[in-house]
């Protein structure tokens, strides 16, 4: 990719390309963030960060919010967990075709309800919205959890053994 032309050259032909088509991404809002910042200046609307796009990651986080282990959303471990083939995670065509395998499959097992794209993706981006909100008050009870541990540690609540009352 370091010896490609810029994305904006090929704006126009993305479009086309991209009419009428279902945009998808496994974390479609980073990276409909990204090709944005990339394509900024453009008249193409592809890549524009209102547009909704099909989103398997946050289908996946729902169908397998028990799952523990740091990394457990992440492509290649949801890959390796749904019975995904991934050979080169992280080149982008092979993450697109396993993307396109694990939604395939979401679908094939009933995880995501067969409905039109037009009620699919709002349902999908709503979805997201509470996921997000869920995050971020969980960074915020983790928070108040670490200030409340370092005042009591700061107070000196408890006496030592055999130490003075």
């Amino acid at each position: 990719m370091r010896d490609a032309a810029p994305l904006t050259e090929h704006a126009q032909a993305l479009f086309e390309i991209g009419k009428g088509a279902l945009p998808v991404a496994f974390n479609a809002t980073y990276d409909r963030t990204i090709l944005h910042r990339h394509i900024a200046g453009t008249d193409c609307p592809l890549f524009d960060p209102a547009q909704l796009w099909l989103c398997p990651l946050v289908v996946i986080r729902d169908v397998d919010k028990y799952v523990g282990g740091k990394g457990r959303h992440k492509l290649e471990t949801c890959c390796t967990r749904w019975s995904i083939e991934l050979d080169g995670a992280h080149n982008a065509l092979a993450d697109a075709r396993a993307t396109g395998r694990l939604l395939w499959r979401l679908f094939e097992k009933g995880k995501i309800r067969n409905y039109a794209a037009a009620h699919l993706l709002p349902l999908i981006e709503q979805r997201r919205a509470l996921q997000d909100a869920d995050f971020q008050a969980y960074l915020a009870r983790q928070a108040a959890t670490e200030a409340a541990a370092s005042k009591a540690e700061q107070q000196d609540l408890f006496v030592p053994p055999g130490g003075s009352t």
